[in-house]
């Protein structure tokens, strides 16, 4: 029986009358995985800030290879080999890869170090696990996916005996998960122990050796992966049963809602141009987006929404029925930075496209009794678990705080809907709901281009796909026509888009 690296003793911390901890035990083997997996705001990410000591917990213990861990001691956690890969990147935005891994490695001047070893170092690891980076560039020039890449390198240049890993794969491609996945298990055979926090069931059952399922800061359960249902996983982690697999409803479609000709955005980051794209959209389907991220995805997101100008080329955006002017609803691609006032309530979020209308004001003053009526409604309707509309957003879990987002964007039905990375960081139950509203978003007549870096769910809601590569579309399929396989072909047709 191998050794249990990391072992938990009633660890509890409360964050006044809300407990994100409540005494929970948790062993970890040397040379195993194991998958802590729970919904959005189960407790997660505070265990893990406790395990990296950056939280002091009010209860319990925390014992690495035996000798308890001093509680709140970030220092002690690394140099106890306790390594961590956090769901929100840790990274100076003006500095570089290599200049991150420095300052990570302890050293208050990083640019006194060696530069040239660690970059040597840095450039190593990233060929030998298939983690590309760029060493010289500013963090904040980077896309999401190679940050990402970066904070998993620095757990690797460390001497870690535990590695945890809080959503590692939110902004990976379904290849580079699988290139991460490989890197994991030959780390556990090599006798580290890892902490593989997800909220993604293929994942767990892809890599994971046992998993510990927690529901409102409690664990609930710890089973073997190779002998549990997926269903019973999801079902433990909710508390009910959760449908896996979205199906399609299958509509007749419309008039097209949304064209674009000929649409081009000068290159801003490299050498290269996002487009010519020629796409139509018609009422009643949902076109899907597919592509290694990268590719300029977001770029095009932003030039659909109205966020960017275009160099050349037009959008137009027309009614699904009717006349008057189309109206447009956006789910950003990061909900933090574009999606959400995170320090405003729930009400002030969900009222930011209401705010103008007629029916809730007069005489340029808001009716404080029609926007609460107005916000308990949406708040009823979209199943967002809060407290008191006054609430502030970013006291809510992800899944809560996406909820928001839907429930303002989708209200009145809006003729064209732009999603990017709905699902992004969330958990089955979460995901169910945000693909059951689009789905309703479709099924009312509503055209949606959906945005995603999750090929599953593409697969799942598009009638149908087009791929980008290079910058460019490089074909569209029908559903029936898109296979993983073939989407991953045209995916890598044309490289990264710089």
């Amino acid at each position: 029986m191998a050794e249990h690296v990391l072992r938990l003793r009633g660890v509890t911390k409360r964050y006044g009358d809300l407990v994100a901890n409540d005494g929970i035990d948790l062993e970890v083997r040397s040379g195993e995985i194991l998958a802590l997996l729970g919904e959005n705001g189960a407790g997660k990410s505070t265990l893990v800030r406790v395990l990296a000591g950056l939280t002091r917990p009010d209860e319990g213990e925390v014992f690495v290879g035996g000798a308890p861990l001093p509680p709140g001691d970030p220092d002690a956690a690394r140099a106890r080999g306790i390594g961590v890969v956090h769901q929100h990147f840790m990274l100076v935005p003006d500095m570089t890869a290599t200049e991150n891994v420095a300052l990570s490695r302890g050293a208050a001047q990083p640019w006194r170090l060696d530069d040239r070893r660690i970059k040597a170092r840095l450039i190593e690891l990233s060929k030998r696990h298939g983690l590309p980076v760029r060493p010289d560039e500013p963090v904040n020039t980077l896309p999401v996916g190679e940050r990402q890449r970066i904070e998993i390198l620095k757990c690797l240049m460390g001497d870690a005996r535990v590695l945890l890993l809080d959503e590692p794969s939110a902004v990976l491609s379904p290849a580079e998960w699988d290139r991460l996945a490989v890197v994991l298990r030959a780390l556990a055979r090599s006798g580290m122990a890892i902490v593989l926090i997800t909220h993604k069931l293929g994942e767990i059952a892809a890599v994971a050796d046992r998993c510990t399922v927690i529901r409102a800061g409690r664990v609930v359960s710890t089973v073997e992966v190779s002998g549990t249902p997926p269903e019973e996983l999801a079902r433990m982690m909710v508390g009910r049963d959760v449908v896996l697999r979205t199906e399609r409803p299958s509509i007749a479609t419309g008039s097209p809602v949304l064209r674009t000709r000929g649409l081009t955005l000068a290159a801003y980051r490299g050498v290269r141009a996002l487009g010519p794209i020629d796409l139509e959209v018609r009422s009643g389907e949902v076109l899907g987006i597919a592509g290694v991220e990268g590719n300029g995805q977001s770029e095009l997101a932003d030039l659909l929404a109205g966020v960017r100008a275009p160099t050349a080329g037009t959008v137009t955006v027309a009614p699904a029925a009717g006349a008057g002017p189309a109206r447009v609803g956006v789910i950003a691609e990061d909900r933090h930075k574009d999606g959400l006032a995170l320090s405003l309530s729930v009400a002030d979020n969900l009222m930011m496209r209401a705010v103008g209308d007629p029916g809730f004001s007069r005489y340029g003053t808001l009716s404080a009794r029609r926007v609460r009526a107005h916000c308990r409604s949406l708040i009823e309707q979209f199943q967002i678990r809060v407290r008191s509309p006054e609430t502030p957003v970013e006291r809510l879990s992800g899944g809560n705080q996406q909820k928001i987002v839907l429930a303002r964007e989708l209200h009145g039905g809006p003729d064209l809907l732009i999603a990017s990375q709905p699902t992004r960081g969330l958990d089955v139950g979460a995901i169910e709901f945000v693909h059951s509203r689009i789905n309703a978003h479709k099924a009312a007549g509503g055209a949606t281009v959906l945005f995603s870096a999750e090929l599953d769910e593409i697969l799942a809601l598009s009638d149908r796909v087009a791929v980008m590569s290079g910058g460019a579309i490089v074909a569209v399929l029908d559903a029936g026509a898109a296979t993983r396989e073939r989407l991953g072909e045209l995916m890598a047709a044309g490289g990264e888009w710089r």
